[in-house]
């Protein structure tokens, strides 16, 4: 039994939720709700590390576990579970969530926030995120 499932988290990976999320943006026109993830889900760019906006998006709510400290190559889903944070990291090489300098762009203002929903979009072949949705 590894310590994930020992401490009993909803996901193993933050792979995981990107595959689900890839899969209801399929079966929903493009467009996946993260209300099924968790209550409150909050996100995070490419480059920056998982530990700079935990107080922004969490405030006075312990993290129970970090996946990745990595900063390059992944970006963070952050889910509020049983009164503490899990923070997972999202491989780009699963779902793809570039920023504005980037291909697919994002908008500047959508590199830290907690939406609704997000739109995926097939980019070259890979599901790429092209917007977070507040509705």
């Amino acid at each position: 039994m590894d310590k994930i499932e020992r401490w009993n988290f909803p996901y193993q990976s933050g792979d995981e939720i990107a595959e689900i999320l890839i899969n209801d943006a399929k079966r929903n026109g493009g467009i996946a709700s993260l209300s099924s993830i968790a209550d409150k889900v909050c996100v995070s760019a490419d480059g920056v590390g998982p530990n700079r906006n935990i107080d922004k998006f969490f405030r006075d709510i312990p993290v129970k576990y970090i996946e990745t400290d990595a900063s390059e190559g992944v970006w963070f889903i952050y889910i509020q579970h049983n009164n503490s944070v899990i923070i997972y990291g999202v491989s780009q090489t699963v779902l793809k969530w570039g920023s504005i300098m980037e291909d697919p762009p994002t908008p500047y203002n959508q590199n830290e926030l907690c939406p609704q929903s997000v739109q995926i979009s097939d980019w070259h072949g890979r599901p790429s995120i092209t917007r977070f949705l507040e509705e």
